[in-house]
């Protein structure tokens, strides 16, 4: 007989974490009984592909909530009723795989979750891709609201997965035993297409209704168009670098995200910007030839759980100028990627006293403890008293106004990021050592962590772990204002 495995999450939607779960069932369906846990009432258009292989249970109480319209009383009922719910799952045998269980999307269940599988000993992997602390300061401040209890739970049966190498460094230094921590890479699949399906570089540029320099190269960044991805710092660096077509995949897909699309695509709308918005929402079935027909992949992207654009250049053998972040760690053995630290702009252009007043202002409401706001404090201090700025930390509008600018200084400030870009814009393809996303690679670390679950030893009880976490994203990289826009 198969054990049971129930697979949680707050929906099945088209995603990030929906295409983990669907090679997670892909590879386990021969072994497990899976049912899969979560809101149904919004659609599983995310797992259709795997419906035939797992059972579904509808939980619409780990649905999504909302701070304003969540009180005591409603958190009190969705949390009892998700702890009688998940108690007929209850077997000798069973496995929960919990995704994201404490994003700060619904304190009930992360509440209700971690009690539950702190009092039965049901074996458990609590499946980190994003955390609370890292820049999601409305989710973890909804949180703390609510759940009081520790965040990261001790027990013997209770495994950790994390899809980075600076998350595994970061719970390991917390205090979560290594016996109970896995690094768990998402799997790469390269989603290239027949030759005779791409098209050429002219007809390409020809489709595009933006401002083309005909003939220039085709720089992408292949991303939606969100915060934390800095899109205007890629259109600011385009404009810097001059004489190159920048092309930027897909709009937003999310109402959160919407304003700042908004002025995104404003900026694209004006003759600062020259190549093409939104490419793939108009033309989806020439993603491929795009991908093949790029000149230089970019990345100015400043939070980020997995890293995929570094996976895609090196699947198209292009190369990337990619912003300095902590994700660069999973990839070894590359060549013909760049990293830059930041682009710069002059003090002059800045209200510096406005600046500061929003970062205090955003610091100040924060669930901190007071050594942490002062330590922030200090860094604001200290990144205004610099003679240039790091564009990544000005304001959304002030971003867009400095992208109208017309003003040569800032190519003086950031030559040598424009020589780098000009050196890599023609390399050769990239070298990674992408055995860490193959599919051999995934199934062995599935293997590994499934009998680490089921042949579970003791685990030594730590103090502090959700300080010593919280410690480590209290840095200024985490409370950009774009961030809040």
């Amino acid at each position: 007989m198969k054990k049971k495995l129930f697979i949680f999450h707050y929906h099945f939607l088209r995603g990030g974490v929906a295409s983990v779960i669907r090679d997670m069932v892909f590879y386990l369906k021969d072994s497990f009984d899976i049912t899969l846990v979560g809101d149904l009432s919004v659609g599983i258009d995310g797992v259709e592909k795997i419906s035939e292989y797992v059972n579904f249970y509808d939980l619409p109480e780990i649905g999504y909530l909302y701070d304003n319209s969540t009180d005591y009383k409603l958190f009190e009922e969705r949390k009892e009723k998700i702890t009688r719910k998940i108690s007929d799952f209850l077997s000798p045998d069973a496995l929960f795989w919990i995704h994201n269980y404490h994003l700060g999307k619904n304190p009930a269940f992360t509440d209700a979750i971690i009690e539950f599988i702190t009092k039965n000993e049901i074996r458990t992997i609590l499946h980190i891709h994003d955390f609370p602390e890292c820049a999601r300061w409305n989710n973890y401040t909804f949180l703390r609201k609510y759940v009081k209890q520790s965040f990261y739970p001790q027990k013997d049966w209770i495994f950790y997965a994390v899809i980075n190498r600076s998350d595994y460094k970061r719970l390991s230094d917390a205090g979560i035993s290594e016996n109970h921590l896995f690094y768990f890479p998402n799997l790469f699949k390269n989603k290239k297409a027949n030759e005779e399906n791409i098209i050429s570089k002219k007809e390409l540029l020809d489709k595009c209704d933006g401002n083309i320099i005909k003939g220039a190269p085709i720089v992408t960044y292949p991303v939606r168009t969100i915060r934390r991805k800095n899109i205007l710092e890629a259109f600011l660096l385009s404009k810097t670098v001059e004489n190159i077509n920048l092309f930027v995949t897909l709009p937003a897909n999310s109402e959160k995200e919407r304003r700042y699309e908004t002025l995104v695509k404003k900026a694209s709308k004006t003759s600062s910007f020259k190549g093409c918005w939104a490419f793939s929402e108009k033309y989806p079935e020439l993603f491929v030839s795009l991908m093949e027909n790029t000149d230089l992949f970019i990345s100015t992207s400043v939070l980020e759980g997995f890293g995929l654009i570094f996976l895609e250049s090196a699947s198209y053998k292009k190369a990337l100028f990619a912003k300095k972040i902590s994700v660069v760690d999973d990839f070894k053995n590359f060549e013909n990627v760049m990293l830059y630290d930041s682009l710069k702009v002059p003090q002059d252009f800045l209200d510096r006293e406005k600046i500061k007043i929003a970062y205090f202002e955003k610091i100040s409401r924060l669930p901190l403890e007071n050594e942490f706001k002062e330590r922030l404090f200090l860094q604001i201090e200290e990144l205004l008293d610099k003679e240039v700025f790091d564009f990544s930390f000005l304001p959304p509008e002030d971003m867009y106004r400095i992208f109208l600018e017309e003003y040569d200084g800032i190519k003086d400030i950031n030559k040598k990021v424009i020589e780098d870009f000009n050196a890599l814009l023609f390399s050769s393809a990239t070298d990674f050592e992408l055995s860490d996303f193959s599919e051999n690679n995934y199934i062995k670390n599935l293997d590994k962590l499934i009998k680490k679950v089921y042949n579970y030893t003791n685990t030594d009880n730590r103090d502090e772990i959700d300080k010593k976490v919280l410690d480590s994203f209290v840095v200024l990289d985490n409370m950009r204002l774009l961030f809040d826009y």
